[in-house]
Order: C-alpha cells, then sequence, then structure tokens
C-alpha cells in the first residue's frame, strides 16, 4: 500500500512537470502565431518581412487555398522559396495596406514534441486608402522545435473573400464598322460580392483639329505623339492618361486609367470578333 502511494505520487509529480512544459510550450507557440497576426495580419504587411519568414522552419511546406467571391478557388502549394516570393509579390503592391483582427483566437495541442494550431483572421485591404478587399482567412499550422526554437514546418491556409472592390480587370473589345471607328468594350470588374460585366461604347473621330474619341459624356485627344489626353468638355481642361500606338491600346488607357482606375489593379483587354 505504501508503494502504491509513493508510485501514485510520483507519477503526478511527473504529469504536473509536463503539464507546466506543455503548458510553457503552448504560450511560446501563441507567441509565435502573434508574430504572423500581430503586425502583418495575413501576410502583408513590409514592415516585418523577416520577423514574418523567421517564424518559419527553412524546410518548411505551404498550401493555399483562395476561394473568389465567384466561389471559384484556386491551390498552390511550394516550400519556404515559394512562400517568400509570395510574400514579396504581395509586398511589392504599391499602396497596400492591411488591417483587421483575429476572429478565432489560437487553439494549440502539443504532443509528442509537436504543435497543432487553428486559428482564423478577419482581414481588410486597401489600396491608397480605398477599400479593396474583405477576406477571412483560417489557418491550421504544425510546429516543432530547431535547435530550442519553435518554427512552423506546415502551413496551410484557406483564404475565402467575401467583398472584393479592386482586382484584375478584363475588357473584350470588338469593332462595330468596318471602317474600325466604333467599338464596343465589355468590362469584368470587382463589385462587391459578385463581379460586374460593363459595356461602352467609343467612336475615333479625325477633324482638322486632330484626332478624338467619344464614349458617354467623355472626349479624349489622341495626339500625334501618341499621347492619350482626357478633357473636360465644361472647361477643357486636361488630363494625360498615357500613351497608345494602336486603337486597341488607345481604348485599354482609357479603360484603365480613367473609367474603371477605382476598381482595377491591373487591366487587360483582349480584340473579339462580334
Amino acid at each position: 500500500m505504501k508503494y502504491s502511494i509513493k508510485l501514485l505520487t510520483v507519477v503526478s509529480f511527473i504529469l504536473a512537470f509536463q503539464t507546466v512544459f506543455a503548458q510553457n510550450d503552448e504560450a511560446e507557440i501563441k507567441k509565435l502565431v502573434y508574430k504572423l497576426t500581430g503586425t502583418n495580419v495575413g501576410e502583408v504587411n513590409g514592415k516585418n518581412y523577416q520577423g514574418i519568414l523567421s517564424a518559419f522552419s527553412k524546410n518548411a511546406q505551404f498550401k493555399y487555398i483562395d476561394i473568389g467571391i465567384n466561389n471559384r478557388y484556386r491551390e498552390s502549394e511550394g516550400d519556404f522559396k515559394f512562400y517568400r516570393k509570395r510574400l514579396s509579390d504581395i509586398i511589392a503592391m504599391d499602396g497596400l495596406t492591411v488591417s483587421g483582427k483575429i476572429v478565432k483566437e489560437p487553439i494549440i495541442h502539443v504532443n509528442n514534441g509537436l504543435g497543432v494550431i487553428n486559428y482564423a483572421i478577419r482581414a481588410n485591404a486597401k489600396i491608397n486608402g480605398e477599400q479593396a478587399m474583405s477576406a477571412l482567412q483560417s489557418v491550421t499550422a504544425v510546429a516543432e522545435k530547431e535547435k530550442g526554437v519553435w518554427k512552423i514546418i506546415r502551413y496551410n491556409a484557406v483564404l475565402s473573400i467575401d467583398a472584393l472592390f479592386k482586382d484584375d480587370c478584363v475588357a473584350d473589345i470588338s469593332s462595330l464598322s468596318s471602317n474600325g471607328k466604333k467599338y464596343l468594350t465589355k468590362t469584368r470588374i470587382p463589385g462587391g460580392n459578385m463581379f460586374l460585366f460593363e459595356n461602352n461604347d467609343f467612336t475615333f473621330t479625325t477633324t482638322a483639329d486632330g484626332n478624338y474619341i467619344y464614349s458617354m459624356d467623355y472626349k479624349y485627344e489622341w495626339l500625334k505623339d501618341k499621347t492619350i489626353n482626357l478633357i473636360d468638355t465644361y472647361d477643357e481642361k486636361v488630363t494625360q492618361l498615357g500613351k497608345a500606338e494602336s486603337r486597341k491600346d488607345a481604348l485599354v488607357i482609357i479603360l484603365k486609367n480613367h473609367i474603371y482606375k477605382d476598381n482595377c489593379i491591373n487591366f487587360k483587354g483582349r480584340l473579339v470578333k462580334n
């Protein structure tokens, strides 16, 4: 009986000792999570670029599932170099800022030298101060110690976009006349929780004063040096939009830099048969 009591005491002491270590490990892993979420909320803040990378093992593996507002999804996966490039590409976007908060506190379990992590973030992205995207990102990760320091070795993230106001835009451009003076463009633009398709008619004219392009109430000037200018029909104020070698290029510049400048990050135009 005395032997059993002593044995039980020893076992209880060992379990308590292990529990303390597990709690300490969970606290360290939580710090690791907040290194990712506290300063960059969804991995898009260049101010802590090296700090973000330091949370991962150089042997880490990554997998992303990105779900768009049209419910189509794209999977991508790779190693540490893949992640570093993904992060670098996002940070390189001009005028990008992200704010957000953890909506699901990190759940952490430590067992047999591995820490399993699960958390979720609500993130809002802005470009040059204007709302661009709202999304929920759910993360499941696995961490283990490398030289006594916890590092993430597996990182799976599902990014679900529920509102999109800025994105890459595409316009189909078709000629409506045999002389190539009238064109119709059909442009796909983000419109919150769906994509919108908008049509615009354009007419190219040549007068003694120069070459002009008209669409709705807008008037554009196409100079001999290839410059496209927006001309305010009220006060004749001129705004330079860019340079174009062809009529297709001229339409893309007008759509990208004027009509949809608040909706599009990148813009692609393609000629199609009417």
